[in-house]
C-alpha cells in the first residue's frame, strides 16, 4: 500500500495561525529556528496519534503566543489512487475527529488509522527517521526482528560444538529455550543450596565419625557380640558350670589324695624292703632255737632272696602307679570357677556400652559414605544445570550472530549488533545499530539521519507500506548523501533568512 500526502491545513497549530501546504514528491522549507518547520511534522503525528515526532502523548498543539478556542489539522491523503480527508480538532481542550468531513468517534477514527498503519511505532519509524533509535533498545530489537525470519533451532545448533548440540538437542524437544533456561536456573539454585547443605553434612559426619572412632578404640562389633553371648551363657549355665567346677575340683583332689596314699605306702614298703636287704640269715630257728641244717639254711636264703625280688617288683609297680596318678593329676585341668552372675552382668553392661559405641561408629560411617554419594550426585546435577544454562547462553549468542548476519543482508551500510561480549566472556543480549563500526549514539546528526532513512527504507519494503518521510534539521545533510525514500520526502532546513509562513513550504520544481 502507498500513502501520499496531497494537502494539509493547519489552524492555530502552535506557530501556524492558518497555513496550507501542498505536498509533492519532494517538499521542503527553510527558515530560522522557531519558525514552525518542525511543527508541520508534529501536526501529522498529532493528527494520527495525538503525539509529537518522538511519540510523546504529553504534546500540546495549542499556540504559546496567543489564545484560541480551536486547533485543527486537516490532511488530504491519497491511498492507492483513492483520496481520504482526515481531520483532528481540539475545541476548548476536547478532541473531535472527522473522516471526509463527517464527524466520527475516536474509536472509528483510530481504527481507520490502524488500518492504514499496522502500529504507531512503525509509522513513526518511517515518517521520522530519528524516531526508531529514540526507543528503548528492547523495543528497537523487537520491532526490527519481526521482519527477519529467526533461525530455526536446528540452524543454531549446527553452529555449536557437537558436545553442546548433544546436550541441548534432546532438551529442546521437551521445552522452549526460555522455559528450559527457567527450569535449569531454578534447578541450579535448588541444587546449589542442597550441595552446600550436603557438603556441610559430610564434614559434620566426618567429625562425628572421627570422634566415635576415638571413643570406640577400634572395637570389633562382631567380637563384642560374641563376648556378650558368651557372658550371657555363663549366667544361664551358672549352676551347671558351678557343679562341673566342683566335680572337677573333687576329682583333682581325689587324684592328689590317691597319689599321696600311694606315696606313703611306697615309702613304708621301701623301708621294709631296705630292712629286708640288710637282714642276716640266722643259723638257728626263730621258733625253737635249734640249729638249722644245710637244707633249711638254703631254703631260708632262697626265701629271703625271693622276698627281696617280690619286694622290689612291688616297689617298682607302686612307683609306676603313683607316677601315673601324678601324671593324671598334673594333666587334669579344672575349669575356672564361674563368675558371680552380678559380676558377669556388670561386664555385659560394659560390653553393651562398647557395642553401642561400635554400632554408632558403623552407623556414622554408613551415613558418611551415603552423604558423600548424595553430595556427588547433587553436585553433578548442579553442574549439569549450570552447563545447560551456559550452553543456552552460547545458543542465544549464536542465534544473535545468525540474526545479525541476516540483518546485514537487509541493510546496505548499517550493522546490527544483537549481543555484546562481556568481560567474563559471556554474551549479553542487547541491540546496537552501527555504521562503519560506530554506534548510532556516537554518530553525527547527519549520520544519524542517514541511518534512520535506511531503517525507514527497510521498514517500508518489509511492511509493504510506502508513506512520506519527514526530515527535520535537514541542513545537516545534502540530498545526495542519503537513501532516497520510496515515497514522498519532506525536508525542513534551518536558514538565517526571514520567511513568510504562507511561503514557508514549497514543492520542488523538478517534482511539481
Amino acid at each position: 500500500m502507498q500513502i501520499t500526502f496531497k494537502k494539509m491545513v493547519l489552524v492555530n497549530f502552535k506557530d501556524h495561525q492558518n497555513t496550507a501546504i501542498d505536498f509533492g514528491d519532494l517538499t521542503q522549507a527553510s527558515g530560522k529556528n522557531g519558525s514552525g518547520k518542525t511543527s508541520v511534522g508534529e501536526a501529522i503525528t498529532w493528527l494520527f496519534y495525538g503525539v509529537d515526532l518522538e511519540g510523546s502523548s504529553k504534546f500540546d498543539p495549542t499556540p504559546t503566543n496567543r489564545e484560541t478556542e480551536v486547533v485543527s489539522v486537516d490532511l488530504l491523503l491519497e491511498i492507492d489512487d483513492k483520496e481520504l480527508l482526515l481531520k483532528r480538532e481540539l475545541v476548548k481542550g476536547k478532541a473531535k475527529y472527522y473522516i471526509n468531513d463527517v464527524p466520527e468517534s475516536a474509536t472509528k477514527f483510530n481504527n481507520l488509522v490502524k488500518d492504514l498503519f499496522p502500529n504507531k511505532e512503525l509509522f513513526l519509524s518511517i515518517f521520522n527517521p530519528v524516531f526508531f533509535c529514540t526507543q528503548k533498545w528492547e523495543e528497537q530489537r523487537k520491532q526490527l526482528l519481526q521482519y527477519v525470519t529467526e533461525p530455526t533451532n536446528a540452524e543454531v545448533l549446527n553452529g555449536l560444538a557437537k558436545i553442546d548440540q548433544d546436550l541441548l538437542c534432546p532438551l529442546l524437544k521437551r521445552h522452549t529455550l526460555d522455559d528450559l533456561e527457567k527450569v535449569h536456573r531454578d534447578l541450579f539454585n535448588k541444587k546449589e543450596k542442597e550441595s552446600i547443605a550436603l557438603k556441610s553434612r559430610v564434614t559434620t559426619l566426618k567429625e562425628q565419625l572421627d570422634d566415635a572412632e576415638e571413643k570406640s578404640n577400634g572395637l570389633n562389633l562382631e567380637e563384642i557380640g560374641q563376648q556378650i553371648k558368651k557372658r550371657r551363657k555363663v549366667i544361664e549355665n551358672y549352676q551347671t558350670l558351678t557343679d562341673e567346677y566342683n566335680l572337677a575340683v573333687r576329682q583333682k583332689e581325689s587324684l592328689l589324695q590317691d597319689f599321696n596314699r600311694r606315696t606313703e605306702r611306697f615309702k613304708a614298703d621301701l623301708e621294709i624292703y631296705n630292712k629286708l636287704k640288710v637282714q642276716q640269715i640266722d643259723d638257728t630257728c626263730n621258733h625253737c632255737g635249734n640249729p638249722l641244717n644245710e637244707d633249711q639254711r638254703i631254703e631260708l636264703i632262697g626265701k629271703h632272696e625271693q622276698d627281696l625280688t617280690d619286694g622290689k617288683a612291688s616297689l617298682l609297680m607302686q612307683k609306676e602307679k603313683a607316677l601315673a596318678v601324678k601324671a593324671e593329676y598334673d594333666s587334669f585341668v579344672v575349669p575356672p570357677a564361674p563368675q558371680n552372675p552380678a559380676e558377669v552382668s556388670e561386664e555385659i553392661n560394659l560390653l553393651i556400652e562398647q557395642q553401642t559405641l561400635a554400632e554408632n561408629k558403623y552407623r556414622l560411617f554408613e551415613q558418611w559414605e551415603r552423604a558423600k554419594v548424595d553430595a556427588e550426585a547433587v553436585r553433578n546435577e548442579r553442574n549439569l544445570s549450570l552447563r545447560v544454562v551456559d550452553t543456552i547462553k552460547l545458543f542465544r549468542a549464536k542465534r544473535a550472530e545468525l540474526m545479525a548476519a541476516k540483518l546485514k543482508e537487509v541493510f546496505s551500510s548499517l550493522d546490527i549488533r544483537l549481543a555484546t561480549l562481556q568481560k567474563n566472556g559471556e554474551e549479553k543480549i542487547d541491540f546496537v545499530i552501527e555504521r562503519d563500526g560506530v554506534a548510532y549514539k556516537d554518530l553525527s546528526k547527519a549520520e544519524q539521519i542517514r541511518a534512520g532513512l535506511e531503517i525507514a527504507d527497510v521498514f517500508m519494503r518489509k511492511a509493504d507500506l510506502i508513506i512520506p518521510v519527514f526530515i527535520d534539521n535537514g541542513e545537516s545533510i545534502d540530498e545526495d548523501g542519503f537513501i532516497q525514500p520510496l515515497g514522498q520526502l519532506i525536508i525542513a532546513r534551518v536558514a538565517n533568512t526571514p520567511f513568510e509562513t504562507k511561503s514557508l513550504w514549497k514543492v520542488s520544481e523538478e517534482n511539481e
